[in-house]
């Protein structure tokens, strides 16, 4: 066998761990999480039981969000937990709404800050 052809294999079998510890992580995190928001599951639960970091599991439920998983967060207790009703749906969409509301009004902020220190104009606008 040639060099190439041994680089390619050994690609190849680690995509698929990847692939396969990708899916043993979703199928983890989805079997702790619980239905609705009176059960919601904390971070330092997920931890626990997972063994991952913190970053680790916050990075896990974003990927399962984008995913089309519906994991909402409970601001109070700081748990996640899966929507179960119209109305954690609803609510789930107006707290990330309200996010994204607090993001964009940051940004603009910026954006003013840095014309205004070095008096110039961003390319990027989002007004």
């Amino acid at each position: 066998m040639k060099l190439n052809e041994i680089r390619t294999i050994i690609i190849m079998e680690l995509k698929m761990i990847k692939s396969n510890y990708n899916i043993r992580t979703e199928k983890m995190i989805i079997n702790l999480l619980k239905k609705g928001k009176s059960n919601a599951v904390t971070r330092k639960e997920l931890i626990d039981a997972t063994g991952y970091s913190d970053r680790k599991v916050r990075k896990e439920i974003e990927i399962l969000r984008h995913r089309g998983h519906l994991i909402a967060s409970d601001i109070v207790t700081g748990g996640y937990y899966l929507v179960e009703t119209k109305i954690e749906a609803n609510d789930y969409f107006l707290t990330e709404l309200k996010k994204y509301s607090t993001c964009y009004k940051n940004i603009n902020k910026l954006k003013n800050n840095i014309n205004n220190a070095f008096s110039m104009q961003l390319l990027l606008d989002f007004d």
